[in-house]
C-alpha cells in the first residue's frame, strides 16, 4: 500500500507544489508608491503636486505606470514595460525618451538607461531603502539642449 514508488510520487508532487507556491523571489520594487513632494527636488522645477508609481510584475521585469498631477491641473500618465536584460524597450510617448533598458545592480538598486535617437540621454538610479519602504529615484538627463535632474522620494503604499 505504501510502496517506495508511491512515496516517491507523493514526495515529488508535494515538492513540486511547494516550488510553484513559492515561485521566484518577489521583486521588492513591485507595488504602489506615492511621491513625497517635500523630500523631492526637480531641476528645473516645479515638483509635481502628486505623483504615484505602480510596478506590476512581468517575467524578469516590470510594467511601470506613473501618474503625475502638476501645479496647473495637468495630468500625465507614463506607461512602459521593461525587463532586466539590458535590451531597449519602447518608452511612453509622454517622455522625451524613445527607449529604456534596465540593469539590476543588486537586490535594492536598479539602473535605467533612457535613449532618444539611439543615444543615451538619461540615467535613473532606483534605490530601495532597507526594509523596502522608501524608494529614491535619482535622475540625470539632457534633451533638446536642456539638462535636467531630480531626486524623487516615494513611500510604499
Amino acid at each position: 500500500m505504501h510502496s517506495p514508488q508511491r512515496r516517491l510520487l507523493v514526495f515529488t508532487v508535494v515538492l513540486g507544489t511547494a516550488f510553484i507556491a513559492l515561485g521566484a523571489p518577489k521583486d521588492p520594487l513591485i507595488g504602489n508608491w506615492v511621491m513625497d513632494p517635500g523630500k523631492s527636488t526637480f531641476n528645473p522645477g516645479p515638483v509635481p503636486d502628486e505623483r504615484t508609481m505602480t510596478f506590476e510584475p512581468v517575467e524578469n521585469g516590470f510594467k511601470n505606470t506613473t501618474k503625475s498631477a502638476g501645479a496647473f491641473g495637468s495630468v500625465d500618465d507614463i506607461v512602459y514595460t521593461v525587463k532586466y536584460d539590458g535590451k531597449d524597450y519602447p518608452a511612453s510617448p509622454l517622455t522625451p525618451l524613445d527607449t529604456v533598458s534596465l540593469k539590476r545592480i543588486d537586490a535594492h538598486t536598479i539602473e535605467r538607461i533612457g535613449k532618444a535617437g539611439g543615444k543615451e540621454v538619461e540615467i535613473t538610479m532606483f534605490k530601495l531603502s532597507p526594509g523596502d519602504k522608501v524608494l529614491t529615484l535619482t535622475v540625470k538627463g539632457s534633451t533638446r539642449g536642456l539638462n535636467y535632474s531630480s531626486v524623487q522620494v516615494y513611500n510604499r503604499q
